[in-house]
Parts: structure tokens; sequence; C-alpha cells
């Protein structure tokens, strides 16, 4: 590993939603795995946060243990499958460039790559496909099959969830370790490819690009130290998303400078506004649905003069209003879960 990856191995960076799902995970087979959290420091005031994280050394230990002691091999997979937009913080991801879908594919899969960042997703166009090429940017070791599962349950629910069809072309080395792929509902498998990609089919099928748009993309190159840079400035505006949140704050916290914080955010496409109002909006939703805190008082914590300043924003984020958004979130849930794709078969598909 190198230096630069090394200096961020111990950060919590991580969301906690994503460890709690694990140990619902656990919890359905009759593993415990709340012990290892324990003894991987993982205290139970974080899982109970909101703003709770872990570093990507626990989560990696944490996956390993699971690993050990889960029945069956399928398990990562699963997991991915059950991760929603809420899970990754992209309720009203469908809001941003409705008009075009392929701005949202990258919106969407940087925002996953920063929030799970073992993996760099990639997307391009080939004809009337999505291509999503995976770049692997951490030492997986032991645990490199079942993060690449999880990856590709990932992306298989975001896929089915649009009514799109999918083909998953897997390496070699790790063909041998995912036969339960095979048995994935609407999904075809191809072992023995060059690198791991997946493929959405009917993409720029006129449902989703418009009919002007068939020129493949410019692809902006990421490179490790972009997306590390990224996932600590997005780490430190959400350990304070209020008023003193600045990017001349972060960049001192940092030992740089806002000039050098914009040229990393504009290589991604980005503003330090825009990831500002993102963390704020995943904190915002995250409070409505999980605590009591009263609407001014969130209002306050995000940085907002008034409520009034409060509720505009959340409208343009979510088209409701946080009121709105509190007692209906419940609904939303079991929605979505409703609409996740078919669970996997019990035979493997020949």
């Amino acid at each position: 590993m190198d230096a630069f990856k090394a200096l961020f191995a111990d950060v919590p960076s991580i969301s906690i939603v994503y460890i709690r799902s694990l140990l619902a995970l656990g919890k359905e087979h009759d593993v415990n795995l709340l012990s290892t959290c324990h003894e991987l420091g993982i205290d139970d005031g974080a899982l109970g946060s909101p703003e709770g994280a872990v570093s990507i050394n626990q989560l990696l230990s944490l996956l390993e243990h699971a690993d050990k002691q889960l029945p069956n091999k399928d398990w990562a997979l699963k997991l991915g499958l059950s991760w929603g937009l809420n899970t990754h913080g992209m309720t009203s991801l469908p809001l941003f460039h409705r008009n075009n879908p392929v701005a949202i594919a990258q919106l969407a899969l940087s925002n996953i790559s920063l929030r799970l960042p073992f993996i760099e997703l990639t997307p391009h166009l080939d004809g009337d496909d999505l291509l999503i090429d995976f770049s692997e940017n951490w030492p997986l070791a032991k645990v490199r099959h079942r993060v690449l599962d999880m990856y590709f349950g990932i992306l298989v629910r975001f896929v089915t969830q649009m009514g799109k069809s999918v083909t998953l072309c897997v390496d070699t080395q790790h063909a041998g370790q995912g036969t339960h792929l095979y048995e994935i509902e609407g999904c075809t498998v191809k072992g023995g490819h060059p690198h791991n990609q997946l493929i959405m089919h009917d993409f720029n099928d006129g449902d989703f690009l418009p009919a002007s748009s068939q020129t493949k993309p410019e692809r902006t190159k990421q490179t490790s130290q972009n997306q590390q840079m990224l996932l600590l400035i997005r780490r430190l505006i959400t350990l304070d998303p209020g008023r003193s949140c600045t990017i001349e704050r972060v960049a001192e916290k940092l030992g740089s400078t806002p000039r050098t914080l914009s040229r990393y955010l504009r290589a991604a496409s980005l503003s330090f506004s825009e990831m500002r109002n993102g963390v704020r909006a995943q904190h915002a939703q995250r409070y409505l649905r999980e605590s009591t805190m009263p609407i001014i008082d969130i209002a306050e914590k995000l940085g907002y003069s008034d409520q009034a300043s409060f509720s505009k924003a959340f409208r343009g984020w979510t088209q409701q209003t946080p009121g709105d958004y509190r007692r209906t979130h419940r609904a939303t849930e079991v929605a979505e879960k409703s609409v996740g794709p078919s669970n996997i078969k019990n035979k493997k598909r020949a």
C-alpha cells in the first residue's frame, strides 16, 4: 500500500449504515457480529449515531470476520442487493440531470466510489449499452471476492430497478469464486473476462438519452489520489456541515489551499458548495428519519439561518417539506424494498 492510501486507512470515512445492514444480515443467520465490532473499536455510540463512521481497515476486518462466520458464499451479494438509494445517501438523485441519464449514472457511481472507496466505477457508452468498468483502488486481500460481490449486488439492484437487463463480465480470478452470481434473477454472467465489468443493456434506447446524444461522453480519468482527496474533503464536511464549513477551513485542516481543493473538485465536475449541499441533504434526511430533533434545530445544526431557509433547500432536494418527509419516510423505505430485485433463485441457471 502506498503512503497516500495508508494515510486514510484508519480515518473514519465510511457511513455506519453499511455496518448496521451487515449486523442485520448476520442476525438473520444467527451470527453475532456485534462483538466483532466492539473488538475492532466500533462502539455502540457510533453504531447508534446518524453521523457514525468506520475506517477502511475496520470495515475490511469486519468483512473478513463475517466471511468466516456466515454460512453461505452469497452473503456479500445479498448485502449489496439490499442497499438502495437511501443507504447510499442518494434519495434525491433522480431530481438531478433528469434529461441526462449519463450524468445521473456518473454522479451515482462517483458517489458509491466515494462512500465505498475500494473500487472505482467508471461508466462509458458503447452504442445503446452503458459499460461500467471496475478498477480496484485498495488492497482487498482475503475479502476481494466478497467486496466484488457487494459491488455487483449494488449495481444489479440499480439496473433492475430501472427495468433494464444486465450482463456481468467476471474476470478469471473471480469466476471460480462467484458461481452464485449465475443465480441472480434477470442477470447474464460471462466468466473469464479480462476485467470485471457490468453492462446495462439498452441504456441509450430513447427512454434515457436524448435522440441527439449518440456520441461517447468524454471520460474523466480520476486517479486514486483524486478519489482519496475527495473522500477526505467529504469526510471533513460530514463532520461539520454547519456555518463554519467553508472551503478555507477544510483546506486549513488538510494543510492545503482552497485553490488546490477546488482543482481536485473540478476534476470530478464538482464544486465545494455542491458537495457540502449533498452532505447537508443526507444529514437532513437522516435526522428526519432517525431522530425526533425539532426541524428548527436541524436547520441550525446544518448551517441555515432559519427554518424557512432550510425548508426551501430541503424542498429543492426532495420536493417535500421536512415535515412531510418525516411523516412519510417509513412508507418510502417499505416501498423501496418492494421494488428491489427478486430474491436469488434456489437453482443455478443453466
